[in-house]
């Protein structure tokens, strides 16, 4: 499936309105989902993240408020962690007179690669106050380790 990111309001500021000036934070370093347009003209949004390592494991911490977690999916697929599921409500619609309207609703979709040292069959979530958070064992025995790669010469090219 492709998706076309978008936004509904146009470009959408960063926190600070600084409108793609430059400074410390980039225009998508921004506290706003993302939206994604599907192939069959659906929107799905994004959830923003935070994810942070320690000894033993690394903690990803998902932002979805407002959402039951019978209404969220976590799998594995492959070496990706795919976090899905729908905020259930109604969306902004002209059958109210909105002043502002930001909360994103509907289906959401988060893909993130593994890396190579996290367990798979030890993964455990929980969910509370709106916050997902799956923690992702590490397995040591996996560690990547550095490989040296020796660059030879360039060989010529044959003659026709």
């Amino acid at each position: 499936m492709v998706f076309q990111r978008t936004s509904e309001t146009g470009t959408m500021p960063d926190v600070t309105g600084r409108q793609g000036k430059p400074g410390k934070y980039p225009v998508t370093a921004t506290r706003f989902p993302v939206y994604w347009r599907t192939p069959n003209d659906s929107l799905l949004w994004s959830p923003i993240i935070e994810m942070f390592s320690d000894k033993d494991k690394i903690t990803l911490r998902v932002e979805v408020p407002g959402i039951k977690k019978e209404d969220i999916n976590i799998d594995v697929i492959g070496n990706d962690l795919i976090i899905k599921g729908e905020r259930k409500s109604e969306s902004c619609s002209k059958a109210r007179d909105y002043i502002q309207c930001e909360i994103a609703y509907g289906n959401f979709y988060r893909s993130l690669p593994l890396p190579s040292e996290v367990r798979k069959s030890g993964i455990k979530a929980s969910y509370s106050d709106g916050i997902l958070q799956v923690d992702l064992p590490k397995d040591h025995s996996k560690k990547s380790k550095r490989v040296g790669v020796k660059i030879s010469a360039a060989r010529p090219k044959a003659k026709k």
